[in-house]
């Protein structure tokens, strides 16, 4: 355990650099299913070109590697820490379907799921575009009305991140830093405290307040507490 977490230092705060930097990633693309149901999605080529330059300038560089295991195969995303060779990766398994083609479309899906996930990022929908779909409007309005009036941005001043924002950043940092990389434990932690690990679901239920106040004096002591928990566990199953 401890040879995991010391794997994770340094491209630990060098993620943590990237993402104070990364600009918003925007939805462009729209998908039809059917008749009557759409959705919005970013361009992979587009969360690239935006991404890249920043991970590349905080040392991070990327690859997609395609594996098997058991016979079956892995799509995964691995960031690669060029000055201390320390890496975080992420895999997803694919069915392989009999169409190249349909599979090339299935790889592209998995390659931008799991780069955004690993990197914290999530899309947003356009402002300025008339086609946003009713859902994403109405989690917009949720989100809105969670936020107390003290913190919605002054004018003149700049904005403070929102309490999904944060709460995305504290995400990354105890999954890096304190769980050496698990997104299991992570999503643990947040299902401890608010019933679930779906962060905008989080935003929209509980108020900011709730989940700076959270953020700001008992996050750290509960995950620390849950590795905790978890070390004894893994301890407790070797003896």
């Amino acid at each position: 355990m401890a040879e995991s977490k010391a794997r994770v230092g340094s491209i630990a705060a060098a993620l943590l650099a990237s993402q104070e930097q990364f600009p918003r990633v925007i939805k462009t693309r729209t998908a039809q299913i059917g008749n009557k149901f759409s959705y919005h999605y970013p361009e992979f080529s587009e969360i690239l070109e935006q991404l890249g330059p920043v991970l590349r300038a905080n040392g991070i560089t990327y690859t997609f590697p395609m594996e098997s295991d058991n016979g079956m195969a892995r799509v995964c995303c691995r960031l690669i820490h060029a000055a201390s060779g320390e890496t975080i990766e992420a895999c997803i398994p694919m069915k392989v379907d009999a169409d190249p083609r349909e599979d090339g479309k299935r790889i592209t899906y998995y390659r931008r799921y799991l780069f955004t996930g690993v990197l914290g990022v999530q899309a947003e929908e356009d402002d300025n575009s008339g086609a946003a779909s009713a859902g994403a409007a109405k989690r917009r309005a949720g989100s809105t009305s969670a936020m107390r009036a003290s913190e919605k941005p002054q004018a003149g001043a700049s904005a403070k991140p929102t309490a999904a924002e944060r709460l995305q950043k504290a995400a990354i940092h105890f999954r890096v830093s304190v769980f050496a990389g698990d997104q299991e434990k992570t999503d643990e932690l947040l299902r401890r405290r608010f019933g679930t690990a779906d962060i905008e679901a989080i935003a929209v239920e509980y108020s900011a307040g709730e989940i700076h106040a959270w953020l700001d004096a008992k996050a750290i002591d509960e995950a620390n507490a849950l590795k905790a928990e978890y070390d004894e566990k893994e301890a407790s199953d070797v003896f």
